[in-house]
């Protein structure tokens, strides 16, 4: 489907930068490896300076809820698996 994606198994987890602060949609995506994480993902607006919300993940569901929960919140930190 020319998508790619995580790869757990060799430790290989998508990462995406999306900014926030001035609503563009812009966003960045790529790969990121020894983060050691199986399932889920993280994403934090705890970023110094920048005004990004930063998530890494396993799945691109996990890490769109964790994103979109982030931004309820209006920033901090959140970890989702498996749908909670």
């Amino acid at each position: 489907d020319g998508e790619l994606e995580s790869d757990t198994a060799r430790d290989i987890l998508k990462v995406a930068a999306i900014e926030r602060s001035y609503h563009s949609g812009r966003a960045f995506t790529g790969f990121i490896r020894g983060f050691g994480l199986k399932a889920g993902a993280i994403a934090t607006s705890g970023v110094w300076d920048s005004g990004l919300i930063i998530a890494v993940g396993a799945d691109d569901a996990a890490m769109a809820q964790a994103v979109n929960r982030v931004r309820e919140l209006d920033g901090g930190i959140v970890v989702c698996d498996r749908g909670r």
